[in-house]
């Protein structure tokens, strides 16, 4: 998580032209846009996947139940 997003944030700003024009050398780092194009995907789809995990174990394990502890400290 604290790889992966601040990865992710990093190839999509090395994908568009402005993040290239601004700050080029990202685009030597991963060896173009197509690279940073593919991890970009990759990432994203992992931290949507791990989200959606998270997400499900929430609500397998009593949404309710955790939504109180959050909120209420119960």
């Amino acid at each position: 998580m604290f790889v992966a997003l601040p990865l992710t944030l990093v190839t999509g700003l090395t994908m568009s032209p402005a993040g290239t024009a601004a700050y080029p050398f990202p685009l030597d780092l991963f060896g173009g846009v197509q690279t940073a194009r593919t991890l970009h995907f990759f990432l994203a789809a992992g931290l949507v996947v791990f989200v959606a995990g998270h997400v499900f174990m929430v609500m397998v394990s009593g949404f309710t139940r955790h939504m109180r502890a959050m909120t209420v400290g119960d």
